[in-house]
């Protein structure tokens, strides 16, 4: 989470150089009642908890100096800065969309390959997802991540959240893509497939930001590009692309974060909404079923508004299609 001056920083900072001397007088004492028994693979693993217990110490004045420190403006703006940097080189890396790449072509040949029924083992899917996600610093780097307590993704990381939330959009793929789709098709499940894994890339920046999907946005938006002319669908980047930011829009307009009309008529502008508007349904349905402690009434408001916009975009057939085709929210 980027740092701004104030006073909420040394309160974060002291919490962690408490949990740091905490860690470190309990291997402190490990260590004293491991000296006790003599056994010879004790010697290994005294060493590794001593190196260790270095390595907190250390941690323990490197948070000392950032209580002093990090609450200057004069410290946190070039901070701030220096993550900007590093996050922009990350979203322009080509080394990085290559992975990114890679992880689409290896999913998209799974899934093409026998079209299985994912549902049977979507936890074991989602842990390989992960480990593949991993791959990319981006989603190493939100691994780390540990939701608040309370937060509807505790228990997890944005990173696995969107290994979930890909494994559930697989499920419904089954139902739409398959071995006989056409190459228009399968560019089709490509450019969704690449809007679920970057959906969420803004998180790095601040996972409580209510507005991650502009700088999920910006993030991936080098990298969609990439991809989609190296995998050859370049026409389907404006699809991704508005996936991507408008993953959470009817989230957004039930929590009075975006104003309805507004959407409505932005979205009225796009040419190809009726198509954009059925990828979005499957994005939004996936990313509320991977947030098992989302309170039902809320996914429910959620189709409600997905649905008035479709009405109100004249789309009545889609509604219907989806009505009858989609699986139910639970």
């Amino acid at each position: 989470m980027l740092a701004t001056a104030g006073a909420e920083i040394p309160n974060d900072y002291d919490l962690l150089r408490q949990g740091a001397e905490w860690l470190a007088d309990f291997l402190d004492k490990l260590i004293q009642d491991a000296a006790e028994f003599a056994h010879p693979i004790l010697e290994i693993i005294l060493l590794a908890i001593a190196n260790l217990k270095t390595e907190l110490v250390q941690l323990c004045a490197l948070c000392e100096q950032g209580t002093t420190l990090i609450a200057e403006q004069s410290v946190t703006k070039p901070l701030a800065e220096e993550v900007l940097e590093f996050v922009v080189e990350l979203a322009t890396s080509e080394s990085e969309h290559q992975k990114l790449s890679t992880i689409l072509s290896a999913i998209t040949d799974d899934f093409f390959a026998d079209n299985s029924d994912l549902s049977s083992y979507p936890d074991e899917y989602a842990a390989v997802l992960e480990d593949a996600l991993n791959e990319m610093t981006v989603f190493r780097l939100m691994s780390g991540m540990v939701a608040a307590p309370g937060s509807r993704h505790a228990g997890t990381n944005p990173t696995f959240h969107t290994a979930q939330v890909a494994c559930e959009w697989l499920k419904t793929a089954a139902t739409r893509f398959g071995q006989a789709s056409s190459p228009e098709q399968k560019n089709q499940f490509r450019a969704e497939l690449l809007a679920v894994i970057d959906h969420d890339a803004g998180k790095l920046l601040n996972p409580k930001f209510d507005a991650h999907h502009k700088l999920s946005l910006q993030l991936a938006g080098p990298g969609i590009k990439y991809v989609a002319t190296d995998k050859g669908f370049a026409e389907k980047i404006s699809l991704t692309n508005f996936l991507v930011h408008n993953h959470d829009i009817c989230g957004h307009i039930a929590a009075k974060r975006r104003n309805y009309q507004d959407i409505l008529a932005a979205f009225k502008k796009e040419p190809n909404i009726a198509d954009y508007m059925r990828s979005l349904y499957y994005i939004q349905f996936a990313d509320m079923q991977a947030i098992t402690t989302m309170p039902q009434e809320h996914k429910s408001e959620n189709i409600s508004i997905w649905t008035k916009l479709c009405v109100d975009l004249q789309l009545d057939e889609l509604v219907t299609e989806i009505v009858i085709n989609s699986p139910r929210i639970s």
